[in-house]
């Protein structure tokens, strides 16, 4: 049987804190009577951590890839040096 798309929007609602306060205890109640939707809240979850993970990770990589041009570009030599300072004071 196929979860539908309301459960779905109200699932994603709830994951992201997007419910009232009595339709969130409501939801709560909910699964714990209804095994399935317990279920399909707890697969929608992983979802979402797997989601945040995989953008981190793009995101650091963009980061550390901006580092290495910014940081090894001759024109910026100038830049370098200041940051370089900034790791190198002795207490």
């Amino acid at each position: 049987m196929r979860t539908s798309l309301s459960d779905l929007i109200r699932t994603e609602r709830y994951l992201l804190g997007e419910l009232s306060a009595g339709e969130a205890l409501l939801y709560q109640a909910e699964m714990a009577l209804n095994h399935r939707l317990k279920t399909d809240t707890f697969f929608h979850r992983l979802i979402h951590r797997a989601v945040r993970l995989y953008h981190r990770k793009k995101i650091m990589e963009a980061v550390a890839l901006t580092g290495e041009k910014i940081l090894n570009d001759p024109a910026r030599a100038g830049f370098r040096n200041e940051v370089m300072k900034n790791f190198n004071r002795e207490s």
